[in-house]
């Protein structure tokens, strides 16, 4: 069949195009690849064909009318249904807060990154951590549920996608420029609540020695906690420095809660919330929260008495109070 004819059988007859073996068949090789691939159940086929068939023949059509079918039909039937099932998935995804829909468009913000790299906007030792803090904020996106909420669902959410990454690459990048150094500071989702406390300069720096003298798996979970504990709020490297294995799903879960100011969160919902996700980091059976407390009070015992090199008993209510103010102070001051 000619070019022509095609076109006219799309504006003219186009019940003819769908019911026929030819573009059935050309529509479940696309949707059976998905299924192979188990992006798609083998239950869902018959259902997601007879969407691909009639969303794609609504696209063609328009294509048609607008003088825009250029290609072969069979090579845009296929392009056609492989667009329509890519976002069927995405927003299937979208619906179950899966993070690996952020994973499957990094090459996007990879690209954007990239491209600011080669014009010499941003050093190229810096490009992997500007991606990971785009991907970041993407990730607390759909984990807050943003994404979701501010998505239309009147275009392909790639292409929603692309202008949300685009605005954060942007605004990652302003907070880039104004950086003394990018080796300097830590990026911050929000503004955070200021210290009050003076600190010296020199009692910051032996607390970090003095964490390199914890073992590592009481260190990551003392520092883990203490972010928590003194409500900093926590972005991906938060997590992903200390707990590197951590897997998407708890990842998620941890900044569906902490990725977000949480000022006004109970005391002991807080705890309650640490211990399950400690527990889930170290791959542990949790525990009570007491015994959290208390391993987090020890290594706070610990660390307050190394920087003032003498012992220190925290009995009284005030004593206690005070320690903490100056332990919360001196992290906040550290982690900036």
């Amino acid at each position: 069949m000619r070019h022509s004819e095609i076109i006219q059988l799309l504006q003219e007859q186009p019940d003819k195009l769908l019911q026929s073996a030819g573009y059935e068949r050309l529509v479940g090789g696309v949707v059976g690849k998905y299924i192979e691939a188990k992006r798609f159940k083998s239950t869902q086929k018959k259902e997601i064909v007879v969407k691909a068939k009639n969303q794609v023949l609504k696209q063609l059509m328009k294509l048609a009318q607008k003088g825009k079918l250029k290609a072969s039909l069979p090579t845009m039937i296929v392009e056609l249904t492989n667009n329509l099932c890519s976002d069927i998935e995405d927003r299937l995804m979208l619906k179950n807060f899966a993070p690996q829909l952020i994973g499957k468009y990094e090459y996007l913000v990879t690209a954007m990154v990239n491209k600011y790299v080669r014009e010499g906007s941003v050093e190229e030792k810096d490009g992997a951590q500007f991606i990971e803090n785009v991907q970041g904020r993407l990730m607390e996106k759909l984990a807050n549920n943003k994404l979701a909420e501010q998505f239309k669902g009147n275009s392909l959410f790639k292409t929603y996608l692309y202008r949300v990454a685009h605005n954060a690459v942007i605004d990652e990048y302003r907070k880039y420029v104004r950086r003394p150094s990018t080796n300097e500071l830590r990026v911050e989702v929000i503004e955070q609540r200021q210290p009050t406390m003076d600190i010296q300069d020199e009692n910051v720096d032996l607390y970090g020695h003095i964490l390199k003298t914890i073992p590592k798996e009481t260190r990551r979970k003392f520092e883990f906690s203490a972010k928590v504990v003194y409500r900093l709020i926590l972005i991906v490297k938060d997590i992903k420095a200390p707990y590197p294995h951590c897997a998407d799903d708890l990842l998620v879960e941890i900044l569906s809660e902490f990725g977000k100011n949480y000022t006004d969160l109970a005391k002991g919902k807080l705890w309650e919330l640490l211990n399950h996700f400690v527990a889930a980091l170290e791959e542990e059976k949790e525990g009570s929260v007491r015994t959290l407390k208390n391993h987090f009070q020890e290594i706070q015992l610990f660390v307050l008495q190394n920087i003032f090199r003498r012992k220190i008993t925290l009995e009284s209510t005030a004593q206690k109070q005070a320690a903490d103010e100056y332990l919360e102070n001196l992290i906040y001051r550290f982690y900036r």
